[in-house]
């Protein structure tokens, strides 16, 4: 056998330039897998905290809508009462008063509270002759009535009733009239 073939068999058949060049290509590619794996596992810690950091701002926006909603409705309720007491005052004046300036004042300073809170998407509504529902009325007395078409309605209101309407389908009862029913 010749000193060529005893150093083919020896080598594999390569030569020692290809040997050098597949050892190279072997440590190349490791080090590309190497660098995968990497990446992979980077780009997984990188979706993680991408969906972290959005549920983190989804609840902060949940908190912040909250916050506005529950000082919304304190702010709401202070306002429905002065506006409700305003209207009791008016309501047991005497006429004389009522024609006075100073009764003529006292109610714009209510048509004007009552057109704030318009403003602010709160509606007053009339619970008169209406059909009793307990979601927007609170009876706290029932008269006997002969008349069965009767029944049921609301004869007298003592407080309206006040609705937070947003623009889109959203409502939600602020304070419910309360009132006097017919049974």
């Amino acid at each position: 056998m010749s000193a060529k073939g005893e150093e083919a068999k020896k080598g594999g058949g390569l030569s020692s330039g290809e040997s050098k060049r597949t050892s190279k290509n072997e440590d190349c590619n490791k080090k590309l897998r190497e660098q995968e794996d990497k990446f992979l596992k980077l780009q997984a810690q990188y979706r993680q905290l991408y969906d972290e950091y959005a549920l983190f701002r989804q609840r902060a926006q949940n908190r912040e809508k909250e916050a506005f909603m529950d000082w919304f409705d304190k702010l709401a309720k202070v306002m429905i009462k002065m506006i409700e007491d305003l209207h009791k005052a008016m309501v047991q004046m005497p006429q004389d008063i009522k024609n006075s300036n100073w009764g003529k004042g006292l109610e714009t300073l209510i048509k004007q509270f009552e057109d704030m809170i318009k403003k602010m998407d709160i509606y007053i509504e009339d619970a008169l002759g209406k059909q009793v529902d307990h979601i927007y009325h609170e009876p706290i007395w029932v008269e006997q009535v002969d008349d069965k078409s009767q029944k049921g309605k609301v004869i007298k209101q003592y407080e309206r009733w006040y609705i937070y309407k947003k623009w889109t389908s959203e409502e939600k009862v602020l304070q419910p009239a309360k009132v006097i029913v017919w049974q």
